[in-house]
């Protein structure tokens, strides 16, 4: 199939996930309503209207932006290490959203989420304790030189943040432990208008820095002798693909929890399904299939079927998981590991 047939078929499954997200869930909207909807001739005191523009629409607009953010990400990653496995969680950025999050809900013993003040409280905690994190990954790169020490650095970060968030745990009330635990598990439902924004803007802004570096990428991959031979600033690109991946992890994690396998599976889908390694490809097609995915694992985690719903980050670990056990075993064979 032809790459922009292909680019037609992610297009169009987007948009029908997109209308299916709006269509079902615990409340039932007619067919008629939605198309209702659409055209703007729904009124605005109706049920079916309050549902689709307060609650469903924006939550499928985060799980869209989320989903392709969190995609790009994971691409920026493997492409900065020049390593299939790594994510966007893989710098500690998430791990400092978590820690933040923790402060505040486990310190306190106070369970948040259930006011838009709580959740604005919890968004800035997590915000501040990502931003932390990637100012000291900023500040940490420019003395390092190998990409492999700052993903040393990234992951011991990772692991101090885990045991601070331990000590806490083992302190904390129940009710607080078991708000914590369901907020690592990921998920869109917090999402409104509000939020919707902030994520926007990220997403977007995050593109505007890629556009600088787009043609470098790559070039990066063939290692850092071969670009600043082609003429690449390397630490200016890295520099801004650290920026990238840290405003994304921030945002997405601050408003819907640490979301699992997204960034690390989609770059893969992306390249097999194009069989290219091209970033003038694999970009756009990882933020298309970024946001399918995020679409198509939001309505399958809260279809009626799954009894309540399910945690985001199981939909995104049965999708993930297979993904990079056939990535690795059908690597493995050429000696890649």
């Amino acid at each position: 199939m032809k790459k922009t047939s292909l680019f037609i078929v992610f297009i169009v499954g987007i948009l029908l996930f997109f209308i299916l997200e709006i269509s079902f869930g615990n409340a039932a909207i007619s067919w008629r309503d939605i198309r209702s909807f659409f055209t703007g001739n729904l009124d605005s005191s109706n049920q079916s209207y309050t549902i689709i523009y307060q609650l469903r629409f924006p939550r499928a607009l985060t799980a869209l932006l989320v989903g392709s953010s969190l995609a790009t990400a994971g691409l920026l990653m493997q492409t900065f290490f020049r390593n299939p496995l790594a994510g966007p969680s893989i710098l500690g950025i998430s791990s400092g959203s978590s820690l933040g999050v923790a402060v505040v809900t486990l310190a306190s013993g106070s369970v948040m989420f259930s006011s838009l003040g709580e959740r604005m409280t919890i968004f800035l905690a997590a915000l501040f304790g990502a931003l932390v994190v990637l100012v000291i990954i900023i500040g940490v790169s420019k003395f390092i030189k190998q990409s492999v020490t700052l993903l040393i650095v990234g992951l011991m970060i990772s692991y101090l943040t885990s045991a601070l968030v331990s000590v806490l745990q083992f302190n904390a009330t129940e009710s607080s432990v078991k708000a914590f635990v369901v907020w690592g598990m990921g998920n869109f439902s917090n999402a409104d208008w509000g939020i919707w924004w902030f994520i926007l803007i990220s997403f977007l802004l995050s593109l505007i820095l890629l556009f600088f570096i787009f043609k470098d990428l790559n070039v990066l991959l063939l290692g850092d002798r071969y670009a600043k031979s082609m003429g690449v600033n390397t630490k200016r690109v890295k520099l801004v693909i650290i920026l990238i991946a840290g405003i994304i992890v921030a945002v997405s994690t601050a408003f819907c929890g640490p979301i699992a396998f997204i960034g690390l599976a989609v770059p893969h889908l992306a390249r097999g399904i194009f069989k290219t390694g091209d970033h003038r490809i694999t970009v756009p097609a990882t933020i298309l299939l970024g946001g399918f995915l995020g679409l198509a694992a939001d309505f399958v985690s809260r279809m009626p079927w799954t009894e309540g719903g399910l945690p985001l980050n199981t939909v995104t670990a049965m999708i993930g998981a297979p993904v990079v056990i056939v990535y690795i075993l059908k690597n493995s064979k050429r000696g890649y590991f």
